[in-house]
């Protein structure tokens, strides 16, 4: 079954709390600061039928470099390639504007 998620920038910062809420034994110390994170950086969306699925928020570190600062997609929604998707077509969407996306892990 091919099903069509649609990765676009957004200000739904309801619906990316809401996937984040639903991973939050992932997020324990830095919950607080992802729910400023998701408001102050650069938010996409992945949707299925206009319903948020994940997330991706990228910081703009300088004019030419952006940093991946949180991620995360609903656990009925895992291991089904929707992250990866979400990641991928959101940096297409962004390239015109950022030669560089860096990736720090807090593990």
């Amino acid at each position: 079954m091919d099903v069509n998620v649609v990765i676009r920038k957004t200000d739904d910062y309801e619906g990316a709390l809401k996937v984040a809420q639903s991973s939050k034994r992932y997020f324990q110390t830095g919950f607080d600061q992802l729910k400023k994170d998701i408001q102050n950086h650069l938010l996409f969306g992945a949707y299925l039928n206009n319903n948020v699925i994940g997330f991706v928020t990228y910081k703009d570190n300088s004019k030419d470099v952006i940093e991946i600062s949180w991620l995360a997609v609903s656990p009925e929604y895992r291991n089904k390639g929707f992250g990866s998707q979400l990641v991928s077509d959101s940096l297409k969407q962004l390239k015109s504007s950022y030669k560089i996306c860096e990736v720090k892990t807090l593990a």
